[in-house]
Order: C-alpha cells, then structure tokens, then sequence
C-alpha cells in the first residue's frame, strides 16, 4: 500500500468514525468541518493530524481522541496520534466523506467521485 493509500485509508476510517459517533449525517458533517482537518500522514503505526482545532478534536478530557485512537488501531492498525495545530485554511474535508458500512467494502473504487 503507498503512502497515499494508507493517508486516504485513514482519512477514510475518520470519516467513518465520526458517522458512527453521531449515526447522522449532517451532525457528522458539522463536526468534521468544526475540527477543521489540513493534512494526515501516515507513518507506520502512527499518524500525524493537522488541525486547525485541535480542542475539538481531542474533546473534553480527552475523550473524543481516545474513541478515534481506538477506531483507527482497531481498522487501520494505528498505534498514536500525534496533533499539530496549524491556522492555514486548507482543509481536507473532501478527503473524510463519511462512507456508510456498504462502501467499506474492499470492491469499492473510492478514486471516482464524478
């Protein structure tokens, strides 16, 4: 799997995780684009997130990065999260459309979104 792979998998899986949090789609889509994603990298067991919010991310006391830390070692194998904090205004939210259970099916082509 390339780097690209393995960073859209986890982008994916995050996506995911937070259609699972809420079981509703615009209250998932709310909250991706609070947290306000710019990057992921993946580098082996670990993953890098850039976020423009960090404290959205990580919840209150912690709590909401710990259920991502265990949805992504669970599905992607990731073993730590590191978070950096980073104001720049790209954000990657195309990259974490939220996938229902039917396309995390390995056949899905998740490359053609025309």
């Amino acid at each position: 799997m390339s780097d690209f792979e393995k960073d859209f998998e986890v982008a994916r899986s995050i996506g995911y995780f937070y259609e699972k949090k809420y079981n509703d789609t615009q209250k998932s889509l709310n909250e991706i684009n609070m947290v306000g994603i710019n990057n992921i990298e993946v580098v082996g067991e670990k993953v890098k997130i850039t976020t423009t919010r960090p404290g959205i991310l990580i919840g209150a006391k912690g709590s909401n990065i710990e259920a991502l830390q265990k949805h992504l070692e669970e599905n992607c194998q990731i073993k730590s999260i590191r978070i950096i904090e980073d104001k720049r205004s790209i954000n990657i939210r195309r990259h974490l459309t939220l996938f229902s259970e039917k396309f995390m099916s390995d056949d899905f082509d998740y490359c053609d979104f025309d």
